[in-house]
């Protein structure tokens, strides 16, 4: 099995995810992790899948196929959490650099 890292961004509407995980499904591959959001009139999705090594090729070929989404795949390895995790919520004003300055 490989993992991979894939990311589409298109303008929104209905079925993209529907779209993508049919794709991958049908290609012997499984979605292990996905993130989603809405952004202006845009989506983006960002998933990490696992596939039959022979079926990568094909999948990577019918994933391009989608014209209406920028389609980036990357290899990657399943890397073993880390034990310690953090969650860290933050509310108040908007202000210009407050990502920088958490971070």
């Amino acid at each position: 099995m490989q993992s991979f890292i894939i990311t589409a961004i298109g303008s929104d509407r209905p079925g993209i995810v529907s779209e993508m995980t049919s794709l991958i499904t049908n290609n012997g591959g499984n979605v292990e992790e996905s993130r989603m959001s809405k952004m202006g009139s845009d989506f983006a999705i960002i998933m990490l899948i696992r596939v039959l090594g022979e079926y990568s090729d094909s999948l990577e070929v019918a994933l391009n196929s989608l014209d209406d989404l920028e389609i980036s795949i990357k290899e990657t390895q399943k890397h073993e959490r880390f034990n310690n995790q953090y969650k860290i919520s933050l509310n108040g004003a908007d202000n210009e650099g407050i990502v920088n300055v958490l971070s």
